[in-house]
């Protein structure tokens, strides 16, 4: 059987695992990964699983997000690499299937 794919952020060079979905970033107390970011909303975006994949969606950000340069206005899938800027906030999306590609 396949394990699941380990699924981590990356930000400032420090890797911070995701250990559930949905899972959502943003700079208050009540985000799963706070952000020390004046450009990052309080609940800003929300990582879920859709049909095996990780998907991106803003959750009505002040200032938006970026997904590899593109404004995020609908779900997006993330791919290992992906990136992401919220704010001044720089952030690579890694899954790592653990088996064969």
């Amino acid at each position: 059987a396949a394990a699941a794919p380990r699924l981590f952020l990356e930000i400032n060079g420090r890797m911070h695992p995701i250990s559930h979905l949905p899972f959502t970033l943003g700079r208050g107390s009540e985000s799963d990964l706070r952000l020390d970011d004046k450009g990052v909303s309080r609940r800003h975006v929300q990582l879920s699983a859709h049909n095996g994949a990780v998907v991106a969606t803003d959750l009505g950000s002040t200032n938006g997000t970026l997904v590899n340069g593109a404004p995020l206005r609908s779900p997006v899938v993330l791919t290992n690499g992906s990136l992401l800027r919220m704010g001044n906030t720089r952030i690579i999306f890694h899954s790592s299937t653990g088996g064969a590609r």
